[in-house]
């Protein structure tokens, strides 16, 4: 890197005038659904089918090129990268090279699939992947052709482990091909990360290169006009080298896209610094225990939906001209009713857990710990009294933006996950980004169990136990997704009470995830694991294990997104292999009593005097219980997108207006 102005012309997150913030409404949605549609009918599945067998054609006659040959017909690939002059033929021609490379350097000989995936993710779009299908080699095939650029390609992992491992694992495959890489850990210092942002390709969690933009945007925070920003520092002593991180967004490929994209769209990465406060941590400890007292009806009403809390006239007396642990007035009415939502709404063992007597946060769409992570506005504190655990100080805001408008200042985005049709409208609305689905490579022999529904968890439990039993029983694996880690604890009790052995893969143990992932296809394995997206393992199965009819899954709750649901159904059946899925719910499940409590009791009673009419016909009555159930789940599962789907979408005009103000006002938006 040099302290030339020139040289950082592509640092596009803090220099370009486009605003991406800018939600799309109006006559500007239904520009974009036909553009989209469009986009979806020049660039179809088959097209790209056709370029990868091309490809596959072209790889054939590279076989036998000498060493030497191959590698300068490599340099004038990249030549022509860079030179913007790759065309359809010439692209064609890199991926056969490419490929080539991987047969020598990996002993692999990438699918024609695996073809068609890199072309799609080259013109810039999504594509949705069997698991099991070889995204990882995909993505580094992609990262070569975005790392020719000389520009700085991010390729987005799910954690610090998988982005560590699968950087030195691809090393070889990237140096061959002329490409340098590197990855980013949570515990390098500034002059490492410096350096791995200087490589061709840098793997990297999500976390981590936001959080880097974000320290780079406070560096440069002294002058107003971002453009003249990067002017100032380049020629001062030192230039950018010496107070930057990263060199700038121009390339991104994420893993897991879906997850990254939309389910933690809205989720904003802060940097804060801690902060005195005028409330000492008795006023939280004596809050929590002075909400004991009141009754939910009578001083309360709960909205579960939006976790709000109204407080009545009877609870406003009881703390009117009160001192509670030395705060009163507006104040203390603010930590009251955070008292009242950490303890209905915040539960141990789904919103966080214990560990070494601090509370850390859960991602409730993976299951993994976020330990650098706290609720804001004084809840961290509400819930570590509720624990009855030291409390932290509050923290003040010095730089936030969430993942959502983060990404779509990427010059070039593309990315692959296993489930993206449910949200393929969403994506390319916020994004513009569309979803091209390729064909697993085989036949997926996958076998749906019929619904099982019971009236309550307990009853759930133990359909699970005697299910997992009977499977058990013949050899093979079994797989059961919770949803969240209290639920797989009260399911690991379960079985241990009865004498049965299984592994436990959640937040709290995830230090052992390589080891229990590794063992759960083999023969009579039973594993119980939270949310199952992103792992970054796939489940082998074990010897003579697909004879006996392949790995098992069973799911114990419908999530609030059918992607979710796709993710675990995906752990089975990979790359043709027999396996099958079972799904085993309650009335009592969180999704159905939030989102359709009215029709989750009035089922109860209805199929109550489905089972009387259909004593005659047992079979019958079986049958059609099953199909209403199902239909009543899916109902509540579509009302739960819609409303996520909303929440996303009005988050993304809040952010738009804050900056329209903020920029108003004459401040930085970082």
């Amino acid at each position: 890197m040099t302290g030339s102005y020139s040289e950082f012309e592509r640092w596009r997150a803090l220099s370009r005038a486009k605003d991406t913030s800018k939600p799309v409404e109006g006559a500007d949605f239904i520009w974009y659904r036909m553009t989209h549609l469009l986009k979806r009918m020049t660039f179809s599945q088959r097209s790209i089918i056709n370029m990868a067998r091309e490809v596959e054609q072209k790889q054939e006659e590279y076989a036998t090129l000498p060493v030497q040959e191959l590698k300068q017909l490599l340099a004038g690939s990249r030549e022509a990268v860079r030179s913007n002059s790759m065309n359809k033929r010439t692209l064609i021609a890199a991926l056969a090279l490419i490929g080539t490379a991987c047969q020598r350097t990996k002993n692999i000989t990438p699918y024609r699939v695996q073809y068609a995936g890199v072309l799609a993710m080259q013109n810039n779009s999504l594509i949705e992947m069997a698991t099991g299908e070889g995204k990882s080699l995909v993505a580094a095939m992609a990262g070569i052709l975005c790392g020719w650029y000389g520009k700085g390609c991010h390729l987005i992992t799910v954690n610090d482990y998988l982005a560590e491992r699968d950087s030195l694992e691809m090393r070889e495959f990237y140096e061959y091909c002329g490409c340098s890489v590197s990855f980013i850990g949570g515990d390098m210092k500034p002059e490492a990360r410096r350096e791995a942002y200087k490589a061709d390709v840098t793997y990297c969690a999500e976390k981590e290169v936001v959080a880097d933009y974000l320290r780079d945007a406070l560096a440069l925070r002294s002058e107003r006009n971002l453009t003249r920003k990067i002017i100032t520092a380049a020629k001062q002593a030192g230039g950018l080298e010496a107070r930057l991180l990263q060199r700038g967004l121009f390339c991104v490929i994420v893993d897991e896209a879906d997850s990254v994209l939309i389910d933690r769209a809205v989720t904003p990465l802060i940097i804060s610094q801690e902060v005195g406060s005028r409330v000492s941590a008795q006023a939280y400890y004596e809050c929590c225990r002075h909400v004991e007292d009141y009754q939910e009806g009578q001083d309360y009403r709960l909205e579960s939906l939006h976790k709000a809390v109204t407080l009545l006239p009877p609870a406003r007396e009881k703390y009117r001209n009160k001192t509670v642990g030395g705060v009163r007035g507006r104040i203390l009415e603010d930590m009251i009713i955070q008292a009242l939502q950490a303890k209905h709404f915040y539960r141990c063992g789904h919103d966080y857990i214990l560990d070494a007597d601090k509370v850390v946060l859960v991602d409730n769409s993976t299951g993994r710990l976020m330990p650098n992570h706290s609720w804001k506005g004084g809840m961290q504190q509400a819930v570590e009294a509720k624990e009855g655990v030291e409390i932290t100080l509050p923290k003040e805001t010095c730089a936030r933006i969430s993942f959502q408008r983060f990404f779509r200042q990427y010059e070039r985005i593309s990315g692959m996950t296993g489930t993206a049709s449910e949200c393929r409208q969403e994506l390319w609305q916020v994004y513009r980004l569309p979803v091209v689905a390729i064909p697993p490579r085989k036949v997926c022999p996958r076998i749906f169990l019929p619904v099982k529904v019971l009236a309550t968890k307990e009853e759930k439990w133990q359909a699970v136990l005697e299910e997992a039993v009977r499977i058990h029983a013949g050899g093979r694996p079994v797989l059961i997704g919770t949803r969240n880690v209290r639920d797989s604890q009260v399911l690991g009790e379960l079985f241990g009470r009865n004498e049965i052995p299984c592994a436990i893969l959640n937040a709290v143990n995830h230090r052992e995830e390589a080891d229990i992932v590794a063992e759960a296809g083999k023969e009579g394995a039973i594993t119980i694991a939270t949310n199952m997206a992103g792992r970054g393992t796939d489940i082998k199965l074990g010897k003579g294990v697909n004879d006996l009819g392949g790995l098992h899954v069973i799911a114990t709750e419908i999530h609030t997104s059918g992607r979710i649901d796709r993710q675990l159904f995906g752990r089975c059946s990979r790359q043709g292999n027999n396996g099958s899925v079972s799904i085993i719910v309650s009335w009592e499940d969180e999704m159905i009593t939030a989102f359709s409590p009215l029709l989750a009791r009035l089922m109860r009673h209805l199929l109550g005097r489905v089972n009387k009419t259909g004593a005659d016909n047992p079979r019958k009555g079986k049958m059609l219980r099953g199909k209403i159930a199902s239909t009543c789940f899916r109902f509540a599962q579509y009302k739960a997108q819609r409303f996520f789907a909303r929440q996303r979408l009005n988050s993304e005009r809040y952010d738009y207006r804050s900056q329209e103000s903020l920029s108003f006002g004459g401040e930085d938006i970082v």
